[in-house]
């Protein structure tokens, strides 16, 4: 039979763990579910076991422990149980509305534990312990000590400088605490808080690591060792102590969830940086099956996909980020009108040019500063012969990046096209200027060139592109052989003298 059960929401173990250890330390013996519960057991039949054994039931009142659940609600039944058998003392550990309160513990009288830290000197933990002591019959509040060579006494007093947030006080403490009882898991779980309240996470995981040693199944531990791994970007680590604390403890989904949605995100962004674009997808796609409202993850996972090439999903994840934070479209609609320039590159490498168009004109209407999409819609219109439209869309990316030599090479196609010679020699020559070792420049002028019957300057670009790109050279071979030639022709004509 156990002394004590402690009836609590699992969500507010932080809160109910120091008065759990202060009665331990009194020689108490209390139950406090997972902790007292063996491996294999029934956890419905332990618990009920436990509080009909039990010779008090502390519960630990707040505005959670109110809070209506679905049946079974573990709270509200061992309340009532503890009521109906007269061995019920609440505490209250956290201020509520009395309106939340079920009226049949209206005029259960409590004992406010809701500003305690620890002090042994407190009136509400005074108060509870005299309770205690009459219904135990047993003497409790003469065992109250300062014993500066107790364990317990620096657990007590670290536990009320971490309240406090008094991390390097908390911290001396515990350390003192671990000297005296190397095997107290809650000295150095604690120890870990503090160390985590002071972003030192390295050292909080050395101590959660501890405390986990010696109770492997501790989840609160699981998970603040979690959260001390995503904050040094160790994501893999945090997603693994996550899901642990989860399996073990269901009720903590909701916290440790959130976590989890950071890491996956956090991971995702690492491989999305290593340009891993598949791991990151499926990072996170779990994010999103753990938050679908989060506009982030769609966006993140919308880059992902623009990495792999996937256009028509990329698009539709920025869309739907959009659509749950609207907000966003100032950006997010540059990153749809990147995508739809590689959809569009993707259409016209098929020579689908009427889609390509599309989508070009689509990311200038969401884009319009953006060079390559009136580079593309360019290119694309110049495969359909519509040459003057072509050289809009050149002239427009000429002047919104003067310094792309694509835009001139594209420009000086369709010049010469259109047998406007001495325009495409001119955008040639610029686009050479830019780019010095650009084949294709030196293709498109060695062809206006040749048009125009200037076999030598023809020839003379023809050999530069072969130097710069063989392979390219070999697609103008019957252009190579004209300008070769017409130029040694010009060679060969002997010159004329005058008559006399």
């Amino acid at each position: 039979m156990v002394d004590v059960f402690i009836s609590y929401r699992r969500t507010q173990r932080a809160k109910v763990e120091p008065i759990k250890q202060r009665l331990e330390a009194l020689g108490l013996e209390v139950f406090f579910d997972i902790q007292s519960i063996d491996g294999g057991a029934d956890f419905s039949n332990t618990i009920n076991d436990n509080l009909r054994g039990s010779k008090v039931v502390l519960a630990c009142w707040s505005g959670l422990y109110f809070e209506r659940r679905p049946p079974p609600d573990w709270c509200k039944s061992e309340c009532d149980f503890g009521l109906k058998e007269d061995k019920l003392i609440p505490v209250v550990i956290e201020p509520f509305d009395v309106a939340a309160q079920p009226v049949e513990f209206h005029r259960t009288h409590y004992f406010d534990l809701s500003d305690w830290a620890g002090e042994q000197e407190h009136e509400g933990w005074r108060r509870t312990l005299r309770e205690l002591s009459r219904r135990l019959d047993r003497e409790l509040l003469h065992q109250v000590k300062n014993d500066p060579q107790d364990a317990a006494f620096f657990l007590d007093r670290g536990n009320a400088h971490l309240e406090q947030e008094e991390y390097e006080a908390a911290v001396a403490d515990y350390t003192e605490a671990v000297r005296l009882n190397p095997d107290d898991e809650w000295a150095s779980y604690n120890r870990g808080r503090a160390h985590a309240g002071m972003e030192d996470h390295a050292r909080a995981i050395e101590d959660f690591n501890d405390a986990i040693r010696i109770n492997p199944d501790a989840e609160w531990t699981l998970y603040n060792r979690g959260l001390s791994h995503l904050s040094l970007e160790n994501y893999a680590r945090a997603i693994d102590d996550l899901n642990e604390c989860v399996r073990l403890n269901p009720e903590i989904a909701e916290e440790a969830e959130t976590a989890l949605v950071a890491a996956f995100l956090g991971s995702g962004d690492a491989h999305l940086e290593q340009r891993e674009y598949e791991a990151a997808v499926a990072d996170y796609t779990e994010a999103i099956r753990l938050s679908p409202h989060d506009e982030w993850a769609f966006y993140d996972r919308g880059r992902a996909y623009a990495g792999l090439e996937d256009f028509a999903r990329a698009i539709a994840e920025f869309n739907e980020a959009t659509r749950l934070k609207p907000e966003m479209a100032t950006w997010v609609d540059a990153e749809i009108a990147t995508a739809l320039i590689g959809r569009g590159d993707a259409y016209r490498e098929q020579e689908e040019y009427a889609a390509a168009v599309a989508d070009y004109s689509e990311a200038i209407r969401l884009s319009p500063d953006e060079a390559w999409a009136f580079i593309g819609r360019g290119d694309s219109r110049l495969e359909q012969e519509q040459y003057a439209s072509a050289i809009a869309d050149y002239t427009e990316a000429i002047r919104l990046c003067p310094d792309e030599e694509w835009a001139f090479i594209g420009r000086g196609d369709a010049y010469l096209e259109q047998e406007e010679y001495a325009a495409a020699v001119a955008d040639y020559s610029e686009a050479i200027r830019l780019s010095p070792d650009e084949a294709w420049a030196f293709i498109g002028r060695g062809k206006a060139y040749l048009e125009q019957g200037d076999y030598r300057p023809a020839k003379s670009d023809f050999e530069a592109a072969a130097r710069h790109s063989p392979s390219v050279a070999l697609e103008f071979k019957e252009e190579f052989e004209r300008a070769f030639m017409g130029a040694a022709a010009r060679m060969s004509v002997p010159m004329t003298k005058s008559s006399t």
